[in-house]
C-alpha cells in the first residue's frame, strides 16, 4: 500500500499523431482527419484500475518508441491505396480517345476520383478511431466512478489516509486524462464534420465533371447527326443536277418531235370533210357513252350505299366495300381510257381541220390518219 503510484499517461500522444499524419492530407486546400491506425491506438498507454491482490497500484506504462514509425507507415500504406486507384482510373482513361480539353477532363476526374476514394478511406478510419476514443473515454468515466466509490469506502479509515491523498490525485489526473479525450473527441468530431464535407463537395465536383462529359458527348452526337445531314444534302443536289440535265435532254427531244409533227400535219390533206364529221360523231358517241356510264356508275353507288345501310355484319360489310372499291377501280378505269380516247378523238378533230385549212391532200390526209390510228392501236396494246 505504501508502494509509489505514477500515471503513465501521455496527453500529447494523440495531438502528436494528428500533426505528423494530417500534414499532408488536403483535398484541394481543405484539410483532411488523419487516418489512425489500430495498432496506434492499441499502443497507447491506458490507466488501469488497481490490481486488489496488489493493493490498488497502478503498473508503470511503457512509452511509445515506435510511434514515428507506425504514422509514417500509415501514410505510406495511404499512399500506396491512392497510387494503386490513380493508376486504375489512368488505365481505364487511357483506353478512351478524345480532344486535349477532354484529356485533361478526364485527367482531373482521375483525380477527384481517386481523392475522394482516399478521402472515403480516411473518413472510415477516422470513424473507427473516433468509436474508440468514445470506448476509452467511456472507460475512464467508468474508472472515475469506481476510484470516487473506492475513496468513500477508504475514508472512514485514519489508517489510510495516505491511500486516501494517492487516490485523490489519480483521480484529478484521471479527471485530466478524461477532460483531454474528451477534447480529442471533439477535435475528431470537427475534423470528421470538415471532412465530410470536402467529401460533399467533391462529390458536387464529380456530378459537373459529368454533366460536362455528358454535355461534350451530346454536341458531338449533334455534330455528326449535322455532317450525314449535309453529305444527304450534297448527294441530293447532285441527284438534282442530274435528273435536271435528264430532264431538258428528254423535253429538247420532245419539242423536236412536236415540230417535225407539227410539220408533217401541216402537209396533210384538209379537204376529207368526211373524216371529220366521223370523228365529230364519234366523239359525240364517246361523251354519250361517258355520261351513260357516269350516270350507271352514280345508280351503282347509290344502290350499293342502299345495300351498305342494310348490312348488319362487319365482315360482310368490309367485303361489299371491297367489291365496290373494285368496281368503281374499273369504271374509274374505264372512265379515263374513255376520257383518253375522246381526248385523242379531238386532237384528231383539231388535226383535220388544221389539216383542211392548209389545202392538205386526200391522200396524204388519209395516210396521216392511218399513222395516227396504228400509233393509237400501239398505244392501246
Amino acid at each position: 500500500m505504501s508502494q509509489a503510484t505514477q500515471l503513465p499517461v501521455n496527453s500529447s500522444t494523440l495531438e502528436d499523431e494528428d500533426t505528423g499524419s494530417s500534414g499532408n492530407n488536403k483535398v484541394n486546400g481543405t484539410p483532411v482527419p488523419p487516418a489512425a491506425s489500430s495498432s496506434m491506438l492499441d499502443s497507447t498507454p491506458m490507466p488501469q484500475l488497481p490490481d486488489r491482490n496488489k493493493g490498488g497500484v497502478l503498473e508503470q506504462g511503457n512509452v511509445l518508441t515506435l510511434r514515428d514509425q507506425e504514422a509514417k507507415l500509415d501514410q505510406i500504406q495511404k499512399d500506396n491505396f491512392g497510387l494503386k486507384l490513380k493508376i486504375h482510373f489512368l488505365e481505364d482513361a487511357l483506353r478512351k480517345t478524345g480532344t486535349a480539353f477532354q484529356q485533361a477532363t478526364l485527367k482531373e476526374n482521375v483525380e477527384l476520383k481517386t481523392e475522394r476514394m482516399t478521402l472515403e478511406a480516411d473518413l472510415k478510419k477516422q470513424r473507427k478511431r473516433l468509436q474508440e476514443a468514445e470506448l476509452q473515454l467511456e472507460e475512464y468515466r467508468q474508472k472515475y466512478d469506481e476510484y470516487q466509490r473506492h475513496v468513500k469506502k477508504r475514508h472512514a479509515n485514519e489508517r489510510d489516509s495516505e491511500e486516501l491523498d494517492r487516490l485523490q490525485r489519480l483521480n484529478e489526473e484521471y479527471q485530466k486524462v478524461a477532460d483531454d479525450r474528451e477534447q480529442e473527441l471533439d477535435e475528431m468530431r470537427r475534423q470528421l464534420e470538415e471532412a465530410e464535407q470536402a467529401q460533399a463537395e467533391t462529390d458536387e465536383a464529380q456530378r459537373l465533371k459529368d454533366d460536362v462529359l455528358d454535355l461534350e458527348a451530346e454536341i458531338r452526337d449533334r455534330d455528326r447527326q449535322l455532317e450525314e445531314k449535309d453529305e444527304q444534302l450534297e448527294s441530293l443536289q447532285e441527284k438534282l443536277k442530274a435528273s435536271k440535265a435528264d430532264g431538258d435532254e428528254a423535253l429538247d427531244e420532245s419539242q423536236e418531235q412536236m415540230r417535225a409533227l407539227e410539220k408533217r400535219l401541216q402537209t396533210a390533206d384538209s379537204s376529207n370533210a368526211t373524216v371529220l364529221r366521223d370523228r365529230e360523231e364519234e366523239i359525240r358517241a364517246l361523251q354519250d357513252k361517258l355520261e351513260s356510264v357516269q350516270s350507271v356508275h352514280n345508280d351503282e353507288i347509290r344502290r350499293r350505299d342502299q345495300e351498305l345501310g342494310e348490312l348488319e355484319k362487319k365482315q360482310l360489310l368490309e367485303d361489299e366495300i371491297l367489291v365496290l372499291e373494285g368496281a368503281n377501280d374499273e369504271l374509274q378505269a374505264e372512265k379515263v381510257s374513255l376520257e383518253s380516247h375522246v381526248q385523242r378523238l379531238k386532237e384528231d378533230v383539231e388535226v383535220l381541220r388544221r389539216a383542211k385549212d392548209n389545202g392538205t391532200p386526200v391522200r396524204e390526209h388519209n395516210e396521216l390518219r392511218l399513222k395516227l390510228k396504228t400509233a393509237d392501236t400501239e398505244r392501246e396494246t
